[in-house]
């Protein structure tokens, strides 16, 4: 099992600034946000559902500080950054208001932004990594809003809306591919289109 967990609030999250690939530390709520959600997984780890082995990040501070809290409440390693987990890169807009960069870039093209295509690959890529670095164990990564909507939309065929701070989205390797349990603490359904007789 492997949980995403975007990480806590920055100041910038509060000010409704685009942030993607600049480095905001957290905020004192972003704090607090990833100590609750480190509660969660103390609780499920409690109740014997999964044994969380390790916490890994983006190399993002926000996302580092997010899994180091939580791997200390766990008391579980915190064992590495992953560059390749850092958000996407949205060139121009970073810094500007979210209101104001869908004013300007209303097609999401503001120059030196990452495109999509390129950020689903490196995003796969990390969830493989993961995957292989911990074989057949639970773990945790604390990264980004975008990239784990991206990673979830690819696998589920779903489309997915907004990733609150210090949630957590959970998916498992099965025999035939990946599984997306949740979305941001949310059970997903996919919903599977039945022939009629």
């Amino acid at each position: 099992m492997i949980a995403l967990v975007r990480h806590g609030e920055t100041d910038w999250n509060a000010a409704h600034r685009m942030q993607g690939s600049s480095d905001i530390p957290l905020n004192d709520t972003g704090r607090q946000q990833a100590r609750d959600a480190a509660e969660l997984f103390v609780a499920e780890r409690a109740a014997g559902e999964h044994d969380w082995a390790a916490v890994v990040s983006s190399s993002a501070i926000r996302a580092r500080e997010t899994g180091e809290i939580i791997a200390a409440r766990l008391e579980v390693p915190f064992v590495r950054t992953y560059p390749q987990w850092f958000e996407q890169h949205f060139g121009d807009a970073e810094g500007v208001a979210v209101e104001e960069a869908l004013r300007r870039w209303p097609n999401r093209d503001p120059k030196g932004r990452e495109s999509d295509a390129l950020l689903k690959v490196r995003a796969l890529g990390a969830l493989e990594q993961v995957a292989d670095d911990f074989a057949g164990q639970d773990v945790i990564v604390a990264a980004h809003g975008t990239i784990i909507r991206t990673v979830l939309m690819e696998l589920s065929g779903q489309e997915l809306g907004f990733l609150p701070n210090a949630s957590a989205s959970r998916l498992s390797a099965g025999e035939n591919g990946w599984v997306v349990h949740t979305f941001g603490g949310e059970p997903l359904v996919v919903e599977l289109e039945v022939e009629s007789a």
